[in-house]
């Protein structure tokens, strides 16, 4: 696994197989066009639902990115099948593998020693030491330590028994916030809160005897991957899942009930036992096993060892990238190393320097294009140039769009820059208009939209 940054830097592609994972800007499509003119198979890894809610605005700039990144990709992968579900239903024949989270290691006689001292000591003590533990919080999703809050109604059971209780939290430190801290005050038992390490999970897991993994409904928690139940149960605790039934795959080793699990600890035979871990493994075979998952990947690959370069003349195309309001720098620095061309719009606030230029000048959409670019136009469109500027230093040629017959898109914009709510409403009149400008004017062209606003009100 490498940062995309240094596959950008690449002079040479060597590998057959590149997956993009969690790559959320115009590189991840731009590098996958370019892979894929190479005749290398292209995939991408969707691991979390920003795609399915359709009617929130704030997810409207990773729509546009998933749909132009798993159309240029030969395969996706994802880890449940609710999450294959609603890739096929923007994709219904994109071809989808479901790569289960595997376990790190199983070891039954270490965990079966494990699984009895645990039980000894809570019945010798009497005292529950329950462990939550993963991330606290999502820059767009009420989840993490909200949903403990939430749920942890369903500990009073265990809080009012005769046991004593102990809750330790390992989480990142940015869900740390005086409002998430203020809102921790509202559980039902003492607590004890530490930063996430992968050792700290190691630590407290050895010493829990249970898990609690809450799960809200919303769309995107119920697509999530068992993974945090399975790195419970391996490492030897109980399973106690409130909400979403996520783990229903699991649900003989995961309690849905705290009196279920206090009266097993009563009675000494918890789901999760020395006696059961033969039927956890032959069950974790089917849905966490390292080596089956890697074997099933690895067939489910092999039908594409053949594929087709995308274009018959290995590079012969013009990359256009379309920059909106806001674009990072690295974007415009991949876009010129692959000797693409960047496009500024109306809309663009960076001030590099681009190959081609769109404005809206006297309510009409203004062409220009570098003068080293020119010869990258059809033949027809370089009969239409007009007019030659000096634009920040650099010299470029108006292209006459009036004269293109072949044009059907529309070029005049009475209301534009008279106030943000004209704007708003002619940004995807006007992104779709340069698109149909690209094509008309740079024959054999591939597009890419790069907009990274969180603004709802930019595409349509």
């Amino acid at each position: 696994m490498v940062d995309i940054d240094t596959v950008s830097l690449q002079e040479n592609y060597e590998g057959d197989l590149y997956i993009f994972s969690k790559c959320y800007d115009a590189r991840a499509i731009i590098l996958a066009k370019h892979l894929r003119a190479k005749g290398k198979v292209i995939a991408t890894d969707i691991f979390d639902d920003y795609f399915s809610q359709v009617n929130d605005p704030r997810f409207v700039r990773l729509r546009s990115w998933f749909n132009q990144l798993v159309e240029n990709c030969n395969f996706v992968l994802c880890s449940t099948i609710k999450m294959q579900n609603v890739i096929h239903h923007f994709y219904p024949d994109k071809k989808v593998h479901v790569l289960n989270d595997p376990y790190l290691c199983f070891e039954h006689d270490a965990l079966a020693e494990t699984l009895e001292r645990k039980l000894a000591a809570a019945q010798n003590t009497m005292c529950i030491k329950i462990a939550w533990f993963g991330m606290g919080d999502n820059p767009n999703f009420k989840v993490g330590l909200q949903d403990l809050v939430a749920f942890s109604h369903y500990l009073e059971p265990i809080v009012n028994s005769e046991f004593k209780v102990e809750l330790s939290i390992l989480t990142n430190k940015r869900a740390m916030t005086t409002e998430n801290l203020e809102l921790l005050k509202s559980l039902p038992i003492n607590f004890y809160l530490d930063e996430w390490t992968e050792r700290k999970e190691s630590i407290l897991l050895e010493e829990s005897l249970v898990s609690f993994l809450p799960v809200n409904f919303q769309n995107f928690s119920i697509v999530k991957s068992m993974n945090r139940a399975i790195t419970a149960l391996t490492a030897g605790t109980q399973v106690l899942s409130v909400g979403d039934d996520l783990y229903q795959a699991l649900g003989e080793f995961v309690y849905r009930s705290p009196n279920d699990l206090l009266n097993n600890l009563r009675s000494g035979k918890l789901l999760l036992s020395s006696k059961t871990l033969t039927k956890l493994d032959k069950l974790l075979d089917t849905l966490a096993n390292p080596m089956i998952e890697a074997q099933k990947l690895s067939d489910f690959i092999s039908q594409f060892q053949n594929v087709e370069q995308k274009h018959t003349q290995q590079g012969k195309f013009v990359l256009c990238v379309i920059n909106g309001k806001e674009s990072s720098n690295s974007v415009n620095q991949l876009t010129k190393k692959l000797n693409g061309l960047s496009v500024k719009t109306p809309f663009t606030k960076s001030n590099n320097q681009f190959d081609v230029i769109v404005e809206v000048i006297n309510n009409k959409l203004v062409f220009y294009v570098k003068e080293e670019v020119t010869k990258l136009l059809g033949k027809r469109v370089q009969g239409y140039i007009s007019q030659r500027l000096s634009i920040n230093k650099s010299l470029y040629f108006k292209v006459n769009l009036a004269l293109i017959e072949e044009l059907n898109c529309p070029i005049e914009f009475i209301n534009f820059g008279s106030s943000i709510f004209s704007d708003t409403s002619d940004y995807p009149v006007i992104v779709k208009s340069i698109f149909s400008i690209l094509e008309a004017v740079f024959p054999n062209s591939e597009l890419v939209f790069s907009e990274q606003s969180k603004s709802g009100w930019w595409l349509s």
